[in-house]
């Protein structure tokens, strides 16, 4: 009981000195202890976005559809109008409706069949089509009010109209509107040629392919494989402060002569080492909860936010514990410091590289981790980073 009393008693007062030192420089001791963690971090949470750029997806605004005269303005080749009805008349007066207001670089050709189709369209390397669209007739009964005709589209037309207008939701929808603009013309010229009015234009939704909650999730994927295999070490180095404060200022105490003289006081190793535990952990848990908070919010969002915490602080009590073995092994200040991150760092990208090289099963994380504690931290956050790449089910 005599030995735990001294040492629960200069712990206490050896805590109160490092506490009057961290008072007495506390302008440098918040910077260091919770600014430069916790804005290097709140930098890091930003990387996500450099793998995507704003837009917004889903179902936009309705709007008219393009007339066909305006979308074909954007191109040149052939239209073909194919008549194999019963009425050549009135196909001819459609025909005529339909491209009336063409542009001059659209060559319009009538066929009364379709056995000159691929003359017509085909080119020269017997892969691509010199046609734009054809419409063939195919009944035009007056007397039953029966009109059947059929649109045959150009592969290549569709996929170039795609790339000019498939760009947001407020955009038309690509293929789609350009067999609308289409359809609604040939319909129009039919019910203009028959009556003797106009159709009024439909006006159809634009959208995208996917949702906004789609398209943030593959971001995210691809982010998170990056992260595995790059941005891991960036954030494994950002997590080294408390090893350079510890080890230097331990250094720093056994350079100047104190532990010596501590020592010939009659004050334990053991009260020492609690107090400057205590104190590096109290200095950087502030800073470390708060990172755990940060990458919750903002990187691994599909993860409980008190996993993220609970690493931050159990990777926070791992580097004290390791430092303070490391500093048992120097006794210069600023170089030890610098020295022991170094080797901290070293560790940490070892760890990496046996994951990316072996990929050790669950056994094997354990046994590196007993013999490199910094690489808890690497497997943690590998860890949530494979749940993050997966996610939930999004549609």
């Amino acid at each position: 009981m005599g030995y735990l009393r001294d040492v629960l008693r200069q712990t206490g007062a050896l805590t109160q000195k490092n506490a009057l030192v961290f008072k007495n420089r506390w302008i440098i001791n918040v910077i260091r202890c919770l600014l430069i963690p916790i804005g290097l971090f709140y930098f890091l949470s930003f990387t996500p976005g450099f793998f995507s750029s704003p837009s917004k997806n889903g179902v936009g605004n309705s709007q008219a559809i393009e007339p066909l005269y305006k979308l074909l303005d954007r191109y040149s080749g052939k239209f073909l109008l194919i008549d194999t009805s019963n009425n050549p008349s009135l196909a001819y007066e459609i025909g005529d409706i339909i491209t009336e207001s063409f542009p001059s670089k659209i060559e319009v050709l009538r066929r009364q069949d379709n056995s000159t189709l691929y003359a017509d369209c085909l080119a020269e390397n017997r892969i691509e089509s010199n046609c734009l669209a054809a419409v063939r007739f195919r009944n035009l009964d007056r007397t039953e009010n029966m009109y059947n005709y059929t649109i045959l589209g150009s592969g290549a037309f569709i996929q170039i109209s795609y790339l000019l207008h498939n760009s947001g939701v407020n955009n038309h929808n690509g293929p789609v509107s350009v067999l609308l603009s289409l359809q609604h013309a040939v319909e129009s010229a039919i019910v203009e040629a028959v009556t003797g009015k106009k159709l009024s234009i439909p006006e159809e939704y634009s959208f995208t392919q996917e949702s906004d909650k789609a398209r943030s999730h593959r971001n995210k994927r691809s982010y998170m494989s990056t992260f595995q295999t790059l941005l891991i070490l960036a954030y494994f180095v950002g997590i080294l402060g408390p090893v350079y404060h510890l080890v230097c200022s331990v250094s720093q105490e056994r350079d100047a002569g104190l532990t010596y003289l501590m020592d010939v006081m009659g004050c334990r190793t053991s009260a020492r080492f609690t107090s400057w535990w205590l104190y590096i952990v109290l200095a950087y848990l502030p800073a470390y909860f708060a990172i755990g908070l940060i990458l919750a919010k903002k990187v691994f969002t599909y993860t409980q936010t008190s996993i993220l915490v609970s690493l931050h602080v159990l990777t926070l009590l791992v580097l004290v514990s390791y430092s303070l073995f490391l500093s048992s092994f120097f006794k210069k200040g600023t170089t030890s410091g610098i020295l022991a991150v170094i080797i901290v760092a070293c560790f940490g990208f070892l760890a990496k590289y046996l994951e990316s090289q072996f990929a050790p099963p669950g056994y094997g994380w354990a046994i590196m981790m007993l013999f490199i504690p910094p690489s808890v931290y690497i497997n943690g956050l590998l860890t949530i980073a494979s749940f993050e790449e997966i996610g939930p089910f999004v549609q």
